[in-house]
């Protein structure tokens, strides 16, 4: 009974639990969902931006890469 299936698995997932982080005001998942159906706009911009392959291919740094991913670009 000691080393049955059951009892080795509760003690391998008690192992791997995660640790929880307590969440700042403002950051919960209610929170989001909150300003989620606000209506705002969380993009930061008023419209898409068009840009070309060459501007694109300026950002190519380790702490500011674009890339274009199905004709959208990434940051």
């Amino acid at each position: 009974m000691r080393n049955s299936p059951q009892m080795l698995s509760a003690t391998n997932s008690d192992q791997r639990r995660r640790k929880k982080v307590a969440l700042k005001p403002g950051f919960s998942p209610l929170d989001w969902a909150r300003l989620l159906k606000s209506g705002e706009n969380l993009a930061g911009v008023d419209r898409p931006k068009l840009l070309t392959h060459e501007e694109v291919q300026k950002h190519n740094k380790r702490d500011d890469c674009w890339m274009i991913i199905g004709n959208k670009v990434y940051n």
